[in-house]
């Protein structure tokens, strides 16, 4: 089974993408977002929620640790979060 986090969850398109990945029998997923409540009224039943924020590079780290696959659905300042998520690569179990 692989491990699946998915980065900006709760926006619009991420939220789609949970969706989509929750129907997958051979995932066990995970959600990174900053405000769990923007879930409210989704079935996130069965779904690893962690809480915290692209820009902190701790963050980002915890929440790619033990993970096989990354998916990135974020926006504002993706410049600094694509460097927290790039520099954690090297440190995680996340390869893809």
């Amino acid at each position: 089974m692989k491990k699946v986090v998915i980065f900006g969850a709760a926006g619009h398109t991420g939220k789609y993408i949970t969706k989509r990945m929750k129907e997958e029998k051979d995932i066990e997923l995970s959600v990174f977002v900053r405000n769990p409540a923007k879930f409210e009224g989704m079935d996130i039943e069965g779904i690893n929620v962690i809480q915290g924020d692209a820009l902190n590079a701790e963050d980002v780290r915890r929440a790619m640790e033990g993970q096989d696959i990354l998916l990135c659905s974020l926006e504002g300042d993706v410049l600094t979060m694509a460097r927290n998520i790039v520099a954690a690569l090297e440190e995680t179990s996340v390869r893809r």
